[in-house]
């Protein structure tokens, strides 16, 4: 009995490694995010209670937290679901449209956290959110990643949520780019969106990403200078 108890114990310790505890731990994120997509699409076509949407919005917010706390460490602990950054502010940049004539204007600025992604990738992943008016495309909103891809269909009518300060959640259309791009979206309606924006201190955005799942992307939106 005492030479088997060693390999019994080695075996027992293996199952317990902390690859399988991520694994294991990436798995019911997984679950948990596939909860928040049936009642995203749920909530899309208009057959959801308001406590149907509480919930949602819980559920939504646990998988988020999950999926990160899943591929940022090694199974042991729970650890952060971004990473924190210092606040950013609004920067502006302009240049001239030779071909039409007149200029475009953009406002961007960072998320406040960067995002953790699963490989290839990893490292964290600074969201920007953007307001443009270009004499080609006239007057859009963007958010855009530099790693990573967002999972947004204007076919399918896809909606992202967004909740300005303390005020209730709005629902704005997302738009993936003509080029086929994975890493920059579109949302409308702009006049919407930029009233609000205007008036606020803080927005949250909660959108999907390829393989990723939910997350929320906080902006210090304060201040921003856009009459254009």
């Amino acid at each position: 009995m005492k030479r088997m108890l060693l390999p019994v114990l080695l075996l027992m310790n293996g199952c317990d490694s902390p690859e399988i505890r991520r694994q294991k731990a990436l798995q019911d994120a997984m679950k948990e995010n596939e909860k928040c997509i049936n009642l995203r699409q749920a909530d899309i076509a208009n057959v959801l209670s308001p406590a149907d949407q509480a919930k949602m919005e819980d559920v939504c917010g646990t998988a988020s937290r999950m999926i990160a706390d899943a591929v940022g460490g090694d199974g042991a602990a729970p650890t952060a679901t971004a990473t924190p950054t210092r606040p950013a502010t609004w920067r502006y940049l302009e240049e001239a449209d030779k071909i039409r004539g007149g200029k475009r204007q953009m406002a961007l600025i960072d998320s406040d956290e960067k995002l953790s992604f699963n490989s290839p990738y990893g490292g964290g992943s600074t969201a920007t959110l953007g307001v443009r008016k270009t004499p080609a495309y006239g007057s859009d909103v963007t958010i855009s990643v530099d790693r990573g891809q967002f999972k947004c269909s204007s076919f399918n009518n896809d909606q992202v949520s967004v909740r300005f300060d303390d005020r209730p959640i709005e629902k704005y259309i997302c738009h993936e780019p003509s080029d086929g791009r994975l890493d920059v979206i579109f949302l409308t309606p702009f006049s919407k969106f930029l009233r609000n924006i205007k008036l606020s201190k803080k927005v949250i955005i909660e959108v999907e990403f390829f393989q990723n799942g939910v997350r929320q992307i906080e902006f210090n939106s304060s201040n921003l200078k856009w009459d254009n």
